[in-house]
């Protein structure tokens, strides 16, 4: 005798809420066992540590966080704990001080062309050197904000999203 409809569609239901049950259980143990736990922190440190040995970052302090898909240069000096989000753009000769975090897509960028020659292009004039620049401790960076070079950004400020800071 073949089963009716609702015999095969509440086998299915069955199926579905014994699958719910078991993901939700792993979910669950996973969480328990990777969340924020020992094991949590020491594949943080891992990665972390591959991020820096990848990028070249030696001044880059080990509880500082740099995402991987972060474009930074070698001399970035990063104090403790600071955190640079995924697609940050950091030039060359930036400071970040303790506790300071920069939010996705931040950049920190060098206004370097020379323009004032007349009649000559743009891209034959050459490079002045970078100036440093400096992130003071305890700051937080917004989304889209844009730190031109040699510029300083005092202790404990907050800059806005999507801003330009263009002087100190």
């Amino acid at each position: 005798m073949r089963p009716n409809r609702n015999d095969r569609s509440r086998r299915a239901t069955a199926d579905i809420l014994t699958q719910h049950r078991d993901t939700t259980m792993l979910t669950r143990f996973t969480k328990q066992l990777v969340g924020r736990g020992p094991v949590y922190y020491a594949w943080r440190r891992a990665r972390t540590a591959w991020v820096r040995m990848r990028a070249g970052l030696r001044h880059v302090h080990p509880t500082a966080y740099v995402h991987p898909s972060a474009e930074v240069r070698p001399d970035l000096v990063c104090h403790e704990w600071v955190l640079v989000s995924r697609g940050c753009q950091i030039m060359p000769g930036v400071e970040l001080g303790r506790y300071t975090m920069l939010a996705p897509n931040v950049s920190i960028v060098g206004a370097d062309h020379l323009y004032d020659k007349h009649g000559v292009p743009i891209f034959f004039y050459g490079r002045q050197p970078n100036p440093r620049t400096t992130i003071g401790a305890d700051v937080w960076l917004g989304t889209g904000v844009v730190v031109m070079q040699g510029s300083s950004v005092g202790r404990g400020s907050i800059v806005a999203a999507d801003a330009v800071v263009t002087k100190d």
